[in-house]
């Protein structure tokens, strides 16, 4: 959610994205516990005349892939990496997964191919699965708790006024609001979404870590 008191474009939607998006579709539901309902409420109404235990077991979701490498990893969650509007891309989902429980570090993520904004909005699709780094203001930001890991949602604004929606995992150590941090993640794409004054806004869609001590001295 880019919050209005901090970034005046900030749409209306952007609640309803943020609040709970994540845990909602990624992790958990808002009281920490496994999603289930909605995969349940997905199946189809058995026949009429067939016969349904009033103890059906709920489908369990599915553990994150076993990629080998940030590479693998990449490469198997690109083919869902989208540009979305006032939503998550499924990839960054399945990426930010495989990248907490892994878990990803900083030195997989700077051994990638990088790339720029101004790329990424020219040609999004060319540049999915590279490396993008950002400094400047954090807009808002929460951690997620799963068993997984952890990993934070929030937003970055950059010197130049653009905008960078992350995934990050590994510590975000004491950042909070307003503090100024550093990001690199691996690029997913464009997401758009309504701003307050009726026109379309964009921000670069990311699955990384911050740059701090306490990440780069994770190697392996």
């Amino acid at each position: 959610m880019f919050r209005a008191r901090w970034f005046e474009f900030a749409p209306q939607a952007a609640a309803a994205l943020v609040a709970c998006l994540l845990v909602s579709s990624l992790l958990a539901s808002c009281d920490g516990r496994p999603r289930q309902a909605a995969a349940k409420a997905q199946q189809p109404d058995p026949p009429s005349t067939a016969r349904v235990s009033e103890e059906r077991a709920e489908p369990k979701e599915p553990p994150p892939p076993e990629y080998k490498s940030l590479a693998e990893a990449i490469e198997g969650t690109r083919p869902l990496m989208s540009d979305e509007m006032n939503n998550i891309s499924p990839g960054a989902i399945a990426l930010a997964k495989w990248a907490a429980a892994a878990p990803m570090t900083w030195k997989q993520l700077r051994e990638i191919a990088s790339t720029r904004r101004a790329k990424v909005m020219k040609d999004p699709d060319a540049e999915r699965g590279r490396l993008i780094c950002a400094v400047g203001p954090i807009i808002e930001i929460q951690v997620h708790h799963s068993a997984i890991g952890d990993i934070a949602e929030g937003g970055l604004m950059d010197g130049n006024g653009n905008f960078y929606r992350f995934l990050n995992v590994g510590s975000s150590g004491d950042l909070v609001e307003r503090s100024q941090a550093s990001v690199c993640g691996v690029t997913i794409g464009k997401m758009s979404y309504s701003n307050s004054m009726g026109g379309t806004a964009h921000a670069v869609q990311l699955v990384g870590m911050f740059d701090l001590a306490e990440n780069r001295r994770v190697a392996r």
